[in-house]
């Protein structure tokens, strides 16, 4: 997996995220394009006796430009920031202090991929995560209801219907519980995946408990777990077999 979207970074490197068009991890800061001023908090704040340099809060913005000269994609990013006091000894073994920034994004246009996905990967697979992407930094909740959402994609995929006919003809659509419990063997070892992606989204469906970083960054890991294992194209390796089977094979 490329760099979590939620990982600092200062305003001359950002992390290594992949690029929405080419989906390399060749995207770059535009160092004219970044802008960064102090939070309405910290303005009024400044001048205050208590105030010091891990008081202050930014807000920035900036261009990302992909190095890549075939691709050359741009991606908008705001965000907050923060400074941080560095200690360090210098040549001459005397105390220097830095006031370094970092930066966390907090929104990206267009969204960035999560993982570089699998070549069979379908569209209306790419087009839900990079919904869960645009949400993922700014909006926790939001972003595990399109988690939920993709789940549904993703078994509409494998075959898993979404209504079925009662004994009166008529139609009843499946909630997502069932369709995963329901049709655990089209899933196999997927099946526990689901579910816990599942109860994840509910979370952000229905509300309840608190979604944290740690959370949508853990679902993001199954999610490409699951994508990859789904659509990862195999080498097929069957003519070999066969050559191997008729050179050494014992007639019996």
């Amino acid at each position: 997996m490329s760099d979590s979207l939620f990982k600092s970074f200062t305003q001359s490197k950002c992390p290594s995220w992949r690029c929405p068009d080419c989906f390399n991890e060749t995207l770059a800061v535009v160092p004219e394009s970044f802008f960064k001023a102090y939070s309405g908090e910290t303005t009024r704040s400044k001048n205050e006796e208590w105030f010091w340099a891990d008081h202050v809060r930014l807000v920035f913005s900036c261009v990302l430009l992909c190095e890549r000269s075939q691709c050359g994609a741009t991606v908008a990013v705001t965000g907050e920031g923060r400074t941080e006091e560095d200690n360090y000894y210098d040549e001459n073994n005397q105390v220097q202090t830095d006031y370094p920034d970092y930066f966390q994004a907090k929104t990206f246009y267009p969204a960035l991929p999560l993982f570089l996905p699998p070549q069979g990967c379908p569209e209306s697979v790419l087009d839900q995560l990079a919904s869960v992407s645009s949400l993922l930094t700014g909006h926790p909740t939001a972003a595990a209801n399109a988690i939920r959402s993709l789940l549904e994609v993703l078994l509409d995929d494998l075959g898993v219907p979404r209504m079925v006919l009662t004994k009166d003809a008529k139609q009843h659509f499946l909630p997502l519980h069932t369709r995963i419990k329901d049709y655990s063997q089209l899933l196999g070892p997927h099946h526990d995946a689901f579910m816990a992606l599942k109860h994840f989204g509910n979370a952000g469906s229905h509300g309840g408990e608190s979604i944290v970083q740690s959370h949508l960054e853990d679902a993001c890991e199954v999610l490409e777990l699951i994508i990859t294992l789904l659509y990862q194209k195999h080498s097929d390796v069957s003519d070999h077999i066969s050559r191997l089977d008729k050179a050494f094979s014992r007639k019996l």
